[in-house]
Parts: structure tokens; sequence; C-alpha cells
């Protein structure tokens, strides 16, 4: 059989599966995007593999809206599948951003077909001659990882200019995103808050809620292409603890996290412990702990202090680490 080369080759998924959603495939959208800007590389020497069928099947939609090559496995396809469809691949780079990725030791042997194989937030660390890009500190070992931290963070917000940062006295727009998959169905908690407050506020949804939400003049719908405009109009986020959170970081907004499953939470502690969110847990406590937030993000002085710690997290002034990591290894091979 021969094989078949690519620049960049990508395993991701993405699905209405518990802990997964879109997050994992966008960022590797993101990076196929850079990589196509930064080195001219055209679109169909890009492969995206990745699960399509019943449960994955947003995976197949957005590769398509995005006009990438898709390679579809079957979703019970095991270690054994990919690796002999892996082994008759080549390229300059392999890139795989799997949710919880514990087991390593097959990507080692297909070493010879990818002059470099980068592996985004895994669980393990096995083999010194992969890159190792983590920053999510998922219950790692960080003495393991040379490369580690939120700094490291890759938001598909990169290739959004971003606006001259304007915090307003008011706050009069709020921006509401809880991942690809809702899990929790947490826009309805937040959106019936609203309902029974006598709608204060502009708020920005995302467009599969359009038919469930009829006050037209309070709400504006975004969908993939205009997500990080609306956002930079915003002057609040409210979100999950998924990719969108490193988003609206790397944008500047004041943010109020809701954590959908337990690595969220795990992450969004430690941002809060770096002042760079509000954390709102989902309990019986929670509309009582919702107002209490607005209410404390409306003094300016707090929201200011807020953006400028996100600013040491994830600034526009500063080298983005990971890409730079990935442009070295396409560039040096």
């Amino acid at each position: 059989m021969r094989q078949k080369t690519f620049s960049v080759v990508f395993r991701c998924d993405a699905g209405r599966i518990k802990g997964l959603g879109t997050g994992h495939l966008y960022r590797c959208i993101a990076i196929a995007n850079l990589i196509i800007k930064k080195f001219r590389v055209p679109k169909k020497k890009i492969l995206f593999i990745t699960k399509t069928n019943k449960n994955f099947s947003s995976a197949k939609k957005i590769l398509l809206q995005n006009k990438f090559k898709i390679h579809s496995l079957k979703n019970r396809s095991n270690i054994n599948v990919e690796y002999m469809l892996l082994k008759s691949i080549k390229s300059k780079l392999l890139i795989f951003d799997k949710y919880k990725l514990y087991n390593t030791s097959y990507i080692s042997k297909l070493k010879k077909n990818f002059n470099k194989i980068v592996l985004l937030d895994s669980m393990k660390h096995e083999d010194k001659d992969l890159l190792y890009i983590n920053s999510l500190f998922l219950k790692i070992k960080k003495k393991n990882y040379s490369h580690v931290g939120y700094n490291y963070s890759i938001c598909p917000s990169f290739l959004h200019k971003k606006a001259t940062l304007i915090l307003k006295k008011n706050i009069t727009k709020i921006f509401l995103f809880f991942g690809g998959y809702d899990n929790k169905n947490i826009m309805k908690k937040v959106i019936s808050y609203f309902f029974r407050n006598s709608f204060k506020y502009h708020l920005y949804l995302p467009k599969i809620y359009k038919k469930y939400f009829n006050k037209k003049n309070k709400i504006k719908y975004f969908d993939n292409k205009n997500i990080y405009k609306s956002l930079q109009s915003s002057d609040l986020a409210i979100t999950s603890g998924g990719l969108i959170m490193f988003d609206v970081i790397n944008l500047n907004k004041p943010l109020i996290t809701i954590p959908q499953y337990k690595h969220q939470s795990e992450n969004i502690k430690k941002l809060y412990e770096k002042k760079t969110l509000f954390q709102l847990k989902l309990n019986k406590n929670f509309n009582t702990n919702l107002s209490n937030l607005l209410t404390l993000m409306k003094t300016l002085s707090v929201r200011k202090k807020m953006v400028n710690n996100q600013k040491k997290i994830l600034s526009s002034k500063k080298k983005q680490k990971a890409l730079e990591l990935i442009y070295n290894a396409y560039k040096n091979k």
C-alpha cells in the first residue's frame, strides 16, 4: 500500500461526550490555520484523523465547515487500528490532542514516519524524543515536563486581532458560553437567573439557543465565525472552564467561570488563586452567588485588577511559547 504524505497530521476528537466537547478540535484547527499562515502550507496537505459517527458527528461538521481533509475512524476504533492507520502516513508533524491520552507507547513506534510528534496535555511522558506540551497541569508530575503551565496555552483567539481594551464604567453586555457540549445545562440555569431578575443586561449567546429565547431586543447570537468579535464587544464573560476560559483570558475580559467537570474545577481553582477570574459553583446557592458576583463586578477597580492579572497569564506582548515550539518542530526538520 502506497504511503500517503502530508505536511501536518492531527489526531483529535470532538462531540457530545462528557468531558470532551469541541475544545480539542478547535485548538487543533487554530494550530493548523496558524501553520498555514506562517509557512504557506496548502490546506490539502493537512489531515485530521477523527471519529465522526453518532455522538462524534460534530467533528465532521466543524472540519467540513473549515474545509479540512478528514479521515474518519469508527467510534470503537482501538489503539491497534489507530496505529496501523498512522503507520500508513508520513508527515513533518503529527499532533495528538486526545482527551485522556494515557498510553503513548504505541506512538513512539511511529517516530520514523514523522519528523516530530507533538502531544498536547498528555497524561504520560514516556519518550524524550516526543514533544510534550501541557498547559493544564492535568495530574502530571511537573518535573517530567519542560513545557508546562498556562503560558503554554494555545487558544483559537490567537487568530483574532485584539481590539483596544476599554473597560467601561458600567456592565451592559455579557457573553455566555459553556462549551461545545453543555453537559450540565448551565446555560439554562444562567438564563433563568436573568429572566427572573428583570433582564437588565444585553446578552451574547450561541446561535443554537435562538429557538429557546424570545427577548430579541436583549439577546444577540453568535456562531463560530463571529464568536470572538462578540466576546470582545462584551463587558463581562460567564463561561465554563474549558478552552473558552483561556480565550477570555487571552482577550482580557472580566470573567466568571462555572466548571462542567472535575478537571475544569482544578484549573479554575488555580486561576482563581492568580486572581484572573471569579469562580461560581453549581450548588443550591447558585443564584445568590451569581447575584453577589455580578454586584462585585460592577466595581470598575475589581475588573481592572482582574484584567491586569490575566495579562500575566496570556499576553499579546509575550511570545506564544507553545506555538514557538510547534513552529520550530515544523521548520527544523
